[in-house]
């Protein structure tokens, strides 16, 4: 009897993994049984596999959908060889028509690589089928070679057979899957490399156009040449430059369709906010043009945010995108100049349509001569326009800085002019739509951070922001410090953008990785611009954190927990100084200073101590003690070279105080703790008023004391205990001197709560007939004969 000990080998098993489920043939001679019928299963089973190959097979290749994906990217790449070639052949071309073939390069690139990155990951899995079909062929051959070595097998020979015809046929099948998705990936890496043979072409005839611009590339425009060409251009050239437009492929269309579909939606759900929320957004001064203007808003909000995604884009794509975004900041311009500054709201929508005009042109390749005389014609026009304009702008007091930009623009203009009649197109070209393109980024700025300031300004007036009543004291801090943030980060962007526009970097990503690179060397280390924005970036959270840690202790928790004012000074103080030191070290440690190079600055420090800095770090020690001792507090008042005073601020080196008259004194510390120092409120604010008085000789002297009582025991700000005094003093040289004293809750009042009881005083002896007398001597002379 024939036993086959193949217990591990079940039929699911075998079809999911047979690396792990085929015995090997020693243990197939060892555990022979009567269990025939499962060798035969198990053929069955390889035959369902093979059957499940084709599929897996077919679905790995898809060779049909591929090669047709791979033929239309060949051919819009024989489409763009042409365009290089074409444009080779042409004595000028311009930076958009290069821009344009470099973007729809970079859209088949990718779709390319997006082929070739699934090819690959079919290949290997084709690859990992082949071995694991190749071992299949050797276990079969192994257990077949095994089983006849110990009876005869002439019973089983027609299921190897057929396990063979399984094997060959599954082995052809991958060969074949194999051979295919090859071709297809060298298929893809020619096109491939022929878009890297083309972006070479291309940055050659940007770097000629580059040379160019400051050399004559054309005829002047007085030669009888130029004129020439300019028939030529009109008759001949117009028709090929219009036949070789590119506009939006579906390529293009498919692979940024969700992008569309989400800035579509996103500038209508703004808009429709933006509507809904009209009345309350006329109530802020900075958002009512917005309210006004509801589409265009959402339209350019949804546009600067999201236009950066899209990458590299055909030209007339860019043209439409362009001029959506224009048109839209444009009617917002409008609206907010419409009350002021009207001329320059014309201004904005003459600069807006000539910009549109002129990209028009450039994207849809007007011949080389006309373009000249449409740029020398608008620019002429534009310098006498500039002229007037700078000219009334000083006439009427507008701001220098609009002023100056539109001389700017006037000379920029000129110098444009010049250069077409002298020839150098391509350097006119580089001013013009540089120029234009500035002015766009600059107006797109300015009204961003409009935007956003209003932003910040209803977000502050929102009903959940005046839930909070700390924040709502440090309203006017929060908005200016939030409004510098975002002012800063607009004009960082904008820069970068302006870079990129002038040429100087070709996209913003890689402007700001060249900033934020560039710095100086150190010695071991480098300091580079990055890693300076940073420290400050650290330095100055820190003390943002810093200031609104502060807030939160002293308008929250030390309120509630009804602390003195010099208490909650001091520990606020405290807090901030922790912070700040933490922000320092930090900012050190993001320069590349190890905390063990501390020891070397504390070293250089305990130099500098020793040579002149002492004082200073007598001072310095002098506010740590005056901050945790607390002899003095900020609001308390003391008493300081006769005068006195109230402490307005405690810092590490000196102290702020401020006198009666209004005027602010700048102590030392070490003055206030190595001198001695009257505090009037150390303990409370409880204090006496002494004020004397003088009547005459003939006075009544319980009739005075009662009188001075009463008038202190009227007085609301008098304390009833301790209990007001009058006093007979003494005797004066022409008067009887009392002295009333009384005691006050807070010292503040000193000074008011004096003059009134002053006042109720001679009124009262005014009434009482109780004389005041003036100082009198007598003088006594005798005249001797």
């Amino acid at each position: 009897m024939f036993t086959v000990a193949l217990l591990i080998w079940t039929g699911n098993s075998v079809a999911e993994d047979i690396n792990s489920s085929l015995p090997s043939p020693q243990r197939v001679t060892e555990s022979l049984d009567d269990d025939l019928p499962d060798l035969i299963s198990m053929a069955t089973d390889l035959g369902n596999r093979s059957s499940n190959l084709q599929q897996e097979t077919a679905e790995l290749s898809d060779i049909s959908a591929t090669q047709k994906k791979i033929a239309r990217i060949a051919k819009e790449t024989e489409k763009l060889s042409r365009k290089v070639r074409f444009l080779k052949n042409k004595d000028n071309y311009y930076h958009d028509q290069l821009f344009d073939i470099k973007a729809q390069i970079d859209q088949n690139a990718d779709a390319l690589q997006s082929i070739i990155k699934s090819t690959k990951k079919a290949i290997h899995k084709v690859q990992f089928l082949q071995k694991d079909w190749e071992d299949e062929e050797t276990n079969w051959q192994q257990l077949e070679s095994s089983l006849s070595k110990q009876t005869s097998s002439d019973t089983l020979q027609p299921t190897f057979a057929r396990v063979d015809r399984i094997i060959s046929f599954s082995q052809g099948l991958i060969d074949e899957t194999l051979e295919q998705l090859l071709s297809q990936q060298q298929t893809a890496e020619v096109i491939r490399a022929s878009h890297a043979s083309l972006e070479v072409e291309l940055d050659g005839l940007a770097s000629v156009l580059h040379n160019n611009l400051m050399h004559k590339t054309d005829h002047s425009m007085i030669s009888a040449k130029y004129y020439l060409l300019l028939k030529r251009g009109i008759e001949k050239e117009l028709p090929e430059s219009l036949a070789a437009i590119s506009l939006p492929t579906m390529q293009f269309v498919e692979r940024q369709g969700w992008l569309i579909f989400i800035q579509v939606l996103f500038s209508l759900v703004l808009s429709v906010g933006i509507y809904r929320l009209r009345h309350q957004l006329m109530e802020n001064e900075q958002w009512q043009f917005i309210a006004r203007r509801p589409l265009e808003a959402g339209i350019f909000v949804a546009a600067i945010t999201t236009s950066s995604f899209y990458g590299a884009a055909p030209g007339p794509w860019r043209l439409l995108a362009q001029c959506i975004v224009i048109i839209s900041l444009t009617r917002l311009v409008g609206v907010f100049f419409e009350e002021v500054h009207k001329k320059r709201r014309w201004f904005v929508y003459g600069l807006s349509i000539y910009l549109v005009s002129t990209r028009l042109l450039a994207v849809f390749a007007l011949p080389e001569p006309v373009f000249r005389l449409f740029i020398f014609v608008t620019t002429l026009i534009g310098i006498f326009l500039g002229l007037w304009r700078s000219v009334a702008s000083v006439r009427h007091g507008d701001a220098r800085l609009y002023t100056w930009a539109l001389r700017l623009g006037t000379l920029l203009s000129l110098l444009i002019c010049i250069a077409e009649m002298g020839g150098y197109s391509t350097l006119s070209a580089y001013l013009l739509e540089s120029l234009l393109k500035t002015s766009l980024i600059v107006l797109a700025a300015w009204m961003l951070m409009v935007i956003l300031r209003g932003f910040l300004e209803m977000a502050v007036n929102s009903p959940l922001y005046q839930k909070s009543p700390i924040l709502q004291v440090r309203t006017p801090v929060i908005i200016s410090r939030s409004t510098l943030f975002t002012n800063l980060f607009v004009i960082i962007l904008a820069g970068t953008f302006i870079l990129v526009t002038w040429r100087i970097y070709n996209s913003p990503a890689e402007a700001i990785q060249a900033i934020w690179s560039c710095g100086i060397n150190l010695g071991s280390r480098r300091v580079t611009v990055g890693l300076t924005l940073m420290a400050a970036t650290l330095v100055y959270g820190a003390f943002f954190i810093s200031w609104a840690v502060q807030a939160t202790l002293l308008e929250g928790l030390f309120t509630r927990r009804q602390l003195q004012v010099g208490v909650r000074i001091a520990m606020a103080k405290l807090v901030h100084y922790g912070f700040v030191f933490l922000g320092f070290l930090l900012a050190l440690v993001t320069l590349g200073v190890h905390l063990r190079d501390f020891t070397i600055i504390a070293g250089a420090l305990g130099i500098g101590i020793g040579f002149g800095l002492q004082e200073i770090v007598h001072n310095f020690v002098s506010g740590l003690i005056l901050l945790f001792e607390r002899p003095i507090k900020v609001s308390d008042n003391i008493k300081l070279d006769g005068q006195q005073v109230e402490i307005k601020k405690i810092g590490l080196r000196a102290t702020l105080v401020q006198t009666l008259d209004q005027s602010e004194i700048v102590v030392p510390n070490s003055a206030l703790t190595a001198n001695q120092v009257t505090n009037l409120t150390l303990s409370d604010r409880f204090v006496r008023i002494r004020i004397p008085v003088g009547v005459a000789r003939d006075s009544e002297v319980p009739r005075v004391i009662q009188t001075l009582l009463e008038c202190a025991q009227k007085h609301p700000q008098v304390a009833k205990y301790p209990d007001p005094q009058a006093l007979f003093m003494k005797f004066g040289e022409s008067s009887l001197d009392f002295e009333l004293r009384v005691w006050i809750s807070d010292i503040d009042n000193l000074a008011h709560t004096r003059s009134e009881l002053y006042q109720e005083i001679n009124r009262k002896f005014r009434a009482l007939a109780i004389q005041i007398p003036f100082p009198q001597q007598d003088l006594h002379m005798s005249f001797c004969e």
